[in-house]
């Protein structure tokens, strides 16, 4: 009998995002980010992610319109992990379609918020190195919520390995929209469609 992948390995084998939700998470706790978490986050967030060294400030407002967007990884205690999202409204969503989104610096104009249906979610970045890759399963499952479930995922992919990985959870390339754009529809999506048909 073999024992069940966990952590990076399990996520690099084919699967579906949207069904990491019913995997475990045993040993990483995931919620939102409180604030005094955000300065851990980001020194972490930087180690993995250089470029996102100036962003501190963006972090802070986005996090300011919608507590949900910007998630920590936790165990023991301890931040390991982070999880941004940007979850989009119909503006933001045409705007990312149309090749005219910043992601760098998204204007809340682009943003839903707490109260508005989200129309898209844009994986804004992901730190989630060894154990932490289990608190994507945490994630996944938070986004099977109401305000959630009907939006599709949308990321751009800036390193090999992380191509890699969003393939095998069920993204594909985009490229008439942008060449590092990649997307997931949701199996809720995919449920309609197939009615509709």
């Amino acid at each position: 009998m073999s024992r069940p992948v966990s952590g990076p390995a399990a996520l690099a084998q084919r699967a579906d995002f949207d069904d990491l939700a019913d995997m475990p998470a045993r040993r990483i706790a995931a919620s939102p980010a409180g604030w005094g978490e955000l300065g851990a986050l980001m020194d972490l967030a930087v180690t993995q992610i250089p470029a996102l060294a100036a962003a501190g400030p963006v972090v802070e407002r986005v996090r300011s319109h919608d507590r949900d967007a910007i998630w920590a990884f936790r165990r023991n205690g301890e931040v390991v992990g982070a999880y941004a999202m940007l979850h989009l409204n119909a503006t933001g969503l045409r705007r990312l379609m149309s090749g005219s989104f910043d992601a760098a610096d998204p204007s809340l104009a682009w943003l839903a918020t707490p109260r508005q249906p989200v129309a898209a979610i844009y994986k804004w970045a992901v730190v989630a190195p060894r154990l932490a890759a289990e608190g994507i399963r945490l994630v996944s499952r938070h986004l099977r919520g109401p305000r959630y479930a009907t939006a599709n995922l949308y990321a751009r992919a800036t390193t090999p390995a992380a191509t890699k990985l969003m393939l095998n959870i069920g993204f594909e390339a985009m490229p008439e929209i942008d060449p590092l754009l990649l997307g997931y529809v949701r199996q809720a999506n995919r449920t309609r469609r197939i009615l509709a048909a």
